[in-house]
């Protein structure tokens, strides 16, 4: 009888029958670690997201992360993870260059995957200069002169990150932020401010300077209004029907200030703005400008922005009349002023009088006009002022290419001084119409013209210069398309660009002049030495 025998194995052992397989030895340790995540860029001095240190292995094990060069940051920089686990790290560069993330093990064996990495870090950009030194010659400006306040005003300078002006030669200062000019209220009749004005950035100050002298007690106040998305009115012709018909009566200057943006009309029988009223005194007028930092002479490219229309750097007005004799800008009341601004004139017309950009009818008074660049395809007459009307710095531009073109018509006794009259497309017959004995041009320039003058008696002529084959005493015979005559930047339609190249002819030859501004069309300064000023409005 066989006998029967039962064995049990101690707790925690393996039972073992005859004919089974060994089992498998327990798991070699095998550390691994991996890189993932590391930026191919940093930024000079700032800590970010580096990357990501993961235990891909099966033992705790221990990590670094540095760099080559040692200059960058890594936090943290060294630890030890338990398998599967991960930790974050920040990289932050101390040097520009090129560099290189690499992951390192203290543990023996242990395998690492993406690592290195290349991780570039570019030097910053190089600090913005400081303000100037264009800005350095530029000139303050006035508008809204009343005897206890006005808007003092400047160009706006490039790499400015902030403006401060004073009112008594520096001993004080107030911040303007990044606005180009400032409100200025409580000052004494008949006194003068000392200005200063002052732009600043990280790097460095420029500064300019300028006085202002105050209208006596019971001069005539200033009424500004602003034209233009957010402005007091939408329009301008809006704003000159809302002012006061007698402005003698009503003691005040009307200040019309066009905002930076395009204003365009289109009418065969409507002046796109037409200013009229009743005013008998020199002292009391209406005036159409830019507003404060919204002119084409205000933005901070003023001096690298061709000199042409540009509705994109400054308040301008355009005008569509087809093939008909309608007027942009018709000043039609005494004394009236147009000032800082960009005027055009658009159509179909090629043979007739066309579209005028800017036209005066008030012939026995003085209108004005400053720092204005004038264009037009349609008309004969691009600026048609007929009285005794004065233009400074203006530049004047006839594009239409075929008929009979005259630049401008100064009738009657007008007078032009540091302003161009340039026919682009078609030779004009004539630069300025019948000006009379008693007008006169100083320091202008008359290009791409056939004669001067219509017809009438021969105004005064100093420091003048044309192409024209046999211009009058006054007005000196330049070539128009050269480099080293006129020396425009380009003459080409339509992307002419009226400054003055360093090897004009024109620079430095200016003669002394009754009212020559103190700057250009830019508001730039011109040099206090006339042999150093240059002809037309622009100054090098």
């Amino acid at each position: 009888m066989p006998l029967n025998v039962v064995y049990s194995a101690p707790a925690g052992t393996t039972t073992v029958r005859w004919g089974d397989a060994a089992p498998p030895p327990p798991p070699a340790p095998a550390p691994a670690l991996s890189l993932t995540g590391v930026p191919s860029t940093g930024t000079l001095g700032v800590a970010a997201n580096g990357g990501l240190v993961t235990n891909t292995g099966n033992v705790t094990t221990e990590w670094a992360v540095a760099s080559t060069p040692a200059d960058v940051l890594v936090s943290p920089a060294s630890g030890t993870l338990s398998p599967g686990a991960n930790v974050a790290f920040t990289l932050t560069a101390l040097v520009a260059g090129s560099k290189s993330i690499a992951l390192t093990s203290a543990t023996p064996g242990t395998v690492i995957t993406g690592s290195p990495v290349a991780f570039d870090v570019p030097a910053p950009p190089p600090p913005p200069p400081a303000p100037g030194p264009d800005w350095q010659n530029a000139g303050i400006y006035v508008l809204g002169l009343s005897p206890t306040y006005y808007t003092l005003g400047w160009p706006r300078v490039k790499y400015a990150t902030g403006y401060e002006y004073s009112l008594d030669d520096g001993a004080s200062w107030t911040s303007t932020g990044t606005t180009p000019y400032a409100e200025v209220t409580g000052r004494t009749a008949g006194t003068t401010d000392l200005i200063r004005v002052r732009a600043s950035n990280g790097t460095g100050t420029s500064e300019i300077t300028g006085s202002v002298t105050l209208p006596a007690s019971g001069a005539p106040t200033v009424t500004r209004v602003t034209v233009g998305t957010g402005g007091d009115y939408s329009t301008p012709q809006a704003a000159e029907d809302a002012k006061p018909l007698n402005l003698v009566s009503a003691n005040v200057i009307y200040e019309i200030r066009l905002l930076a943006q395009e204003f365009s009309t289109a009418s065969i029988t409507t002046t796109g703005t037409d200013i009229q009223g009743s005013t008998t005194d020199a002292t009391r007028y209406t005036h159409i400008t830019a507003a404060p930092g919204a002119a084409f002479c205000d933005h901070e490219d003023r001096r690298t922005n061709p000199l042409r229309y540009n509705a994109a750097v400054g308040a301008a007005l355009t005008h569509n009349a087809g093939a008909y004799t309608i007027i942009t800008l018709d000043l039609r009341e005494g004394f009236a002023r147009a000032s800082r601004l960009q005027v055009r004139s658009t159509g179909n017309n090629t043979s007739g009088f066309g579209g005028y950009a800017i036209h005066t009818s008030t012939a026995a008074t003085t209108c004005r006009f400053d720092q204005c660049i004038l264009e037009s395809g349609t008309a004969s007459f691009v600026l048609s002022p007929y009285g005794p009307h004065i233009a400074r710095d203006c530049v004047v531009i006839n594009t239409r290419p075929t008929g009979t073109n005259i630049v401008g018509e100064f009738s009657l006794g007008g007078k032009v001084y540091n302003c161009l009259f340039v026919s682009t497309r078609n030779k004009a017959n004539f630069a300025l119409g019948t000006v009379g004995a008693s007008g006169g041009a100083w320091n202008s320039i008359f290009a791409n013209v056939n004669g001067f003058v219509s017809g009438g008696a021969t105004p005064t002529l100093l420091g003048n210069v044309s192409d024209m084959s046999t211009p009058p005493t006054g007005i000196a015979s330049v070539a128009y398309n050269t480099t080293t005559g006129m020396g425009f930047e380009n003459i080409t339609w339509p992307n002419h660009d009226f400054r003055l190249k360093s090897t004009s002819a024109l620079r430095g030859a200016a003669a002394t002049a009754p009212e020559m501004r103190e700057t250009d069309i830019t508001n730039t300064k011109r040099p206090a030495t006339i042999s150093q000023v240059d002809i037309g409005p622009w100054q090098t």
